[in-house]
């Protein structure tokens, strides 16, 4: 239904801040303090706005949202929590793939695609055009920059700058995403982009090419 938004019966959804033509399948929770933007699609059993992961809560819940930004299509099962201090964000046209978690007070970029199974710490935060890979995951507090990539079944921790492919447990850096940056970011850009991340690998050129 174009320009409409569709809640299936048995979605559990609490919130009125519901933009247009958004689709939330069945079996859905959705917590009153989300926020969900136009053209954004929701399938079965994804849990939204539940708190944040404690056996024992170590923070006040600030009373922030969860906001879902335009575009952004989650699979089923995912989980995405409620902050406890800023605001939990994905951003506009990202991909959560069936049974992937966001925490409490992450901040997700425009067009980041995470695969199935995927998974980040709380209080994380991810640049534009990044990719997690088949049950990548990233410790809390971890960052990394835009158009990074995260293997299937590696684990970042850390900080790190953008343009960058992560591998293995713990991940390592191995070479530069040329093929995201040169699918994502403007053509004017790319060769900067390329650049300093071959600065951060600190690699020859005749290696990286």
């Amino acid at each position: 239904m174009i320009g409409r938004t569709f809640i299936h019966p048995t979605a559990i959804v609490e919130t009125e801040n519901i933009g247009k033509n958004v689709y939330i399948g069945p079996f859905c929770y959705i917590n009153e303090r989300v926020i969900i933007e136009d053209n954004c699609k929701i399938l079965g059993h994804a849990s939204i706005g539940n708190p944040a992961q404690y056996k024992v809560p170590r923070f006040k819940d600030a009373g922030n949202p969860v906001i879902i930004g335009k575009g952004t299509e989650i699979r089923e099962f995912v989980t995405i929590n409620l902050p406890t201090y800023g605001i939990t964000s994905i951003g506009k046209n990202c991909l959560l793939m069936a049974n992937v978690h966001i925490p409490h007070d992450c901040k997700v970029g425009n067009d980041v695609i995470f695969v199935v199974g995927a998974a980040i710490g709380g209080r994380s935060k991810i640049g534009n055009y990044c990719y997690f890979g088949l049950n990548a995951t990233m410790h809390n507090v971890s960052e990394i920059g835009d158009y990074s990539m995260i293997g299937a079944n590696s684990f970042f921790k850390g900080k790190a700058p953008g343009g960058l492919i992560w591998v293995g447990t713990p991940a390592k850096a191995i070479k530069i995403n040329i093929v995201g940056i040169e699918r994502n970011a403007p053509v004017d850009q790319q060769e900067k982009l390329i650049l300093e991340a071959r600065k951060s690998l600190k690699w020859p050129k005749s290696e990286i090419l």
